[in-house]
């Protein structure tokens, strides 16, 4: 027992290496992703950017999610450019917006536009003025005057329009990079003006005793650009909306907050919502980064959200983004300021949080996202805040890298004996049933609660092992194969060999017996090919055609028995059971004699390489279906797969039999019966074969039903009837009916040169013999054929 166990083990060592390698190898890719994560949030490896891309495919199957939110967008849009001017028009048009907002009941706008320098005085705007300056003395025109070049009109009306609206959250971006800082601003200060923003730096900061800020690795800011300072005068409240996209462009998360000059400050998504939910926020830090992030509700500190954030600990949200474009429902600043929005609009404005932001084309910023390659910015934002304002997040926990290694060592620990010792059919079950239920899993347990699972490197596991090793045992077995080929192969056919190797039992003498189709081919009058050829033009001549009709055969399933020279012996239904195998033999029969029609051209086309017997070459073709013994038939030291019984021979004697009627295929009834009236077939004769008692009726197989030319159905049915007045005992009638069919048969083979015998000729010749000499009156309408 000791002794074969170990024989196996050994014979096995190579599979049980892979499995332990791949597994490894798995843990060890897994454990460097999730290091580089630590080392930079924005390090996208191979592993992230193919996780990154199964995710993006959840969320479009999720699909668009429309539940009501009470963020919107406050759009510029074509309509606010067609009505204010060209980008970027005066500031002020805001005023009147804001107010027409403030009264239906909007709670907060957010910015995602900022204003960093001044507006130039319009001479409309500076008329007011000019009329002081010229109605006052000369101390008041000099003040008038220093107005006019401190600040325009237009920024005074917006910093008051701010300011009168209380809850407007004004953003800023930040340089993230410090090369794009030094190459973009130029001399230019890199914190300007933030001081007047500081009100909105996060003070509610936990971190353990002896830390500070500037130890944590967290997103930067380089350098700011910020609204001018009347505007930043007019607020108490300021947010980052700078935007964090991976290396593929695709928006997936936002940072909620970043070191600015030594302050943490909040990103537009925190700030917006933290706002709109009258909170307060709290960052947790641990030893290394963040911890949590936390909003807790200014009048009852019960009501606090956690924010979920990314593992690393950078302060990030992973989005659950509602959609494509237009997730999120758009005001157009052109309606806010005629006040002309419609009812409904003004019910989903009623508490509501507006980002305002560019939307129309041209001045939008396009930033994708995993439903579109072509949504405004915005949104993105708006898609965060309404993340956290609705408590609806998409997570990557950090119990999940846990989680997932436990994944990764399980694979190797329960699928590899399935992968090593099992058939390949059930490791294949097995890796189905593993894949199928891992992503049911997935997305039913941890993507329905907003877990990002990782799938990638598991699934990469076991398809590699599931693949090395199936190939590793496929090369074995066919070493295998390959000796019992050298040591039997003389002796018995491949199928054989193949069995054997299947069973691991030696073939036996004996075959099944059950409903079969055979068929036969020969070449007409090939004994002639020989005096026209010489042997290496015969021997060539052969081999195209026989590969050309094998290929054929082997196609659509057929079991190749042997040649007899010329002559293709086959079988379907055996040894691989076909429940179509009537079907299937008679399309191989269309198809041979299609490409014979195609090898004709070509041997014409070669000139005179090939004699016009070559030329001309055609083949008869006899099918059967009946009860037909297969099996291993020989001696019990050498033996053939092969086919056997009464069927077999009716199949030889209509591939004979065509050429009395003139046609290149002929089919029994039994056949035709099982062809589900697929075909095309001329019910032919009643006849009585050589060496059989029992008449069989015969048919020519036109072609496939819905392929075969209209000519030839016409000559099936002008056939047909003239053969049931023969039947019918009416030959005038039924000679006038054959007449018209035989100016028909040249359709059947367009290209077959001269006068030769067909079914209508020979009906014909019939008619006229039995006009002369009437059949007795229990005539059975069965012809005797009285030669092969």
């Amino acid at each position: 027992m000791i002794k074969k166990t170990l024989h196996n083990l050994k014979k096995n060592w190579p599979p049980i290496t892979i499995c332990i390698s791949i597994t490894a190898m798995a843990c060890v890719v897994l454990f460097h992703h999730f290091r580089s994560q630590y080392e930079h949030y924005r390090n996208s490896d191979l592993v992230y950017s193919v996780e990154s891309k199964i995710l993006d495919w959840k969320l479009r199957s999720r699909g668009v999610d429309e539940t009501e939110t009470k963020v919107g967008i406050l759009a510029i849009d074509e309509r606010s450019l067609s009505k204010f001017g060209r980008w970027p028009f005066s500031r002020k048009f805001y005023s009147q917006a804001f107010a027409n907002l403030k009264k239906i009941g909007v709670k907060w706008i957010g910015f995602d536009v900022v204003w960093a320098e001044k507006e130039q005085t319009l001479l409309t705007d500076s008329q007011p003025l000019y009329r002081t300056i010229n109605r006052t003395n000369y101390k008041a025109r000099i003040k008038a005057m220093d107005r006019m070049t401190e600040n325009s009109p237009s920024d005074i009306k917006f910093a008051r329009a701010i300011k009168e609206f209380e809850n407007i959250i004004l953003g800023y971006f930040y340089f993230g990079d410090k090369a794009e800082f030094e190459r973009t601003a130029g001399h230019r200060e890199p914190f300007r003006d933030l001081d007047l923003m500081l009100s909105s730096a996060i003070e509610a900061v936990d971190m353990p005793e002896g830390r500070e800020l500037k130890d944590y690795n967290l997103p930067k800011a380089y350098g700011v650009v910020s609204n001018t300072p009347i505007y930043l005068n007019s607020s108490e409240h300021f947010a980052f909306f700078s935007n964090d996209a991976d290396d593929d462009a695709i928006n997936r998360w936002v940072t909620l907050a970043a070191k600015v000059d030594g302050n943490l400050m909040p990103s537009l998504a925190l700030k917006g919502a933290a706002e709109f939910l009258n909170s307060e926020i709290f960052v947790f830090f641990n030893e290394a980064a963040i911890e949590g992030i936390v909003l807790v509700n200014r009048e009852d500190e019960e009501q606090a959200i956690e924010i979920p954030i990314d593992p690393a600990g950078y302060g990030r949200l992973l989005i659950q983004h509602r959609g494509p474009s237009q997730g999120f429902q758009h005001f157009s600043l052109a309606d806010a300021y005629d006040d002309s929005f419609s009812n409904e609009e003004r019910e989903a404005l009623k508490g509501s949080i507006l980002l305002l932001g560019a939307t129309a084309t041209g001045i939008n910023d396009i930033r994708p996202n995993p439903f579109d390659p072509a949504i405004d910015g915005v949104e993105n934002h708006a898609a965060a805040i309404d993340n956290i304002v609705r408590r609806r997040f998409l997570r990557r926990p950090a119990t999940m890298i846990e989680t997932e290694f436990m994944i990764i060592l399980g694979i190797g620990l329960f699928f590899s004996p399935i992968l090593i010792w099992g058939h390949a059919i059930t490791s294949g079950l097995a890796l189905l049933v593993f894949l199928g239920g891992f992503w049911a899993v997935d997305y039913f347990f941890w993507f329905e609660k907003g877990i990002w699972a990782y799938l990638a490197v598991p699934c990469t596991q076991i398809l590699s092992m599931f693949l090395l090793t199936n190939i590793f045992k496929y090369i074995s077995e066919e070493k295998d194969k390959q000796f019992l080929k050298s040591a039997f192969g003389s002796y018995i056919s491949p199928e054989l060999i193949e069995d054997m190797y299947n069973t691991g039992e030696p073939p036996k003498l004996g075959g099944n017996s059950g409903i079969l189709t055979a068929y036969f081919t020969d070449i007409q009058g090939f004994s002639s090919f020989s005096e026209k050829l010489t042997a290496t033009q015969l021997v060539e001549l052969l081999n195209e055609y026989l590969t050309a009709m094998t290929d054929i055969l082997l196609e659509e399933k057929g079991t190749l028995d042997k040649y007899e020279g010329d002559a293709i012996i086959a079988f379907f239904g055996a040894p691989m059971p076909l429940e179509d195998h009537a079907v299937r033999a008679c399309t191989v029969a269309v198809k041979m004699q299609y490409t014979l029609l195609q090898l004709r051209k070509k041997w014409t086309d070669e000139g005179d390489k090939w004699p016009q017997i070559v030329k001309d070459m055609r083949m008869r073709i006899g099918i059967n279906s009946g009860e037909i013994v297969t099996g291993n038939m020989g001696s019990r030291d050498r033996m053939n797969y092969t086919m056997m019984g009464d069927s077999v021979n009716l199949a030889a004697r209509l591939e004979e039999a065509a050429k009395q009627y003139g046609i290149f295929t002929q089919v029994s009834q039994f056949t035709k019966d099982l062809t589900d009236d697929k075909f095309e077939m001329r019910e032919l004769d009643t006849i009585r074969v050589v060496g059989k008692k029992e008449p069989v009726t015969t048919y020519d197989l036109l072609g496939i039903k819905g392929m075969t030319p209209p000519g030839l159905v016409k000559l099936k049915d002008t056939f047909h009837h003239g053969l049931q007045l023969y039947k019918d005992m009416k030959w005038d009638e039924a000679i006038a009916v054959f007449k018209q069919s035989l100016e028909m048969e040249w359709l059947r083979y367009p290209d077959l040169k001269g006068k030769k015998t067909n079914p209508s000729e020979i009906y014909i010749e019939r008619c006229e013999e039995f006009k002369k000499n009437p059949p007795p009156d229990d005539w059975d309408r069965v012809y005797t054929l009285t030669k092969k």
